[in-house]
């Protein structure tokens, strides 16, 4: 699974995969299923056609497992809950 980022305004593109499963990894990601955090800067979420949600703040450095075992994920949102 790769995710890639520009660091410099689409210059120069590079893999942001530390933490995501990568052997034998037949993983995919709808465009709806990446989603960014309005209220944190660097907040960004993937949910997987596998069941997965992986969340990353540290603008692409390393990702984290935070959900396992869903149906597929077709989309994702964030929100405030008060």
């Amino acid at each position: 699974m790769v995710v890639s980022g520009t660091p410099d305004r689409g210059v120069n593109r590079e893999a942001m995969t530390k933490r995501l499963p990568q052997d034998n990894a037949y993983i995919n990601v709808l465009r709806e299923g990446m989603v960014t955090n309005p209220l944190d800067s660097c907040g960004i979420y993937l949910g997987t056609t596998t069941g997965q949600i992986f969340y990353n703040r540290d603008d692409g450095d390393s990702w984290e497992l935070i959900l396992n075992s869903l149906p597929p994920i077709l989309s994702l949102e964030t929100g405030l809950v008060v």
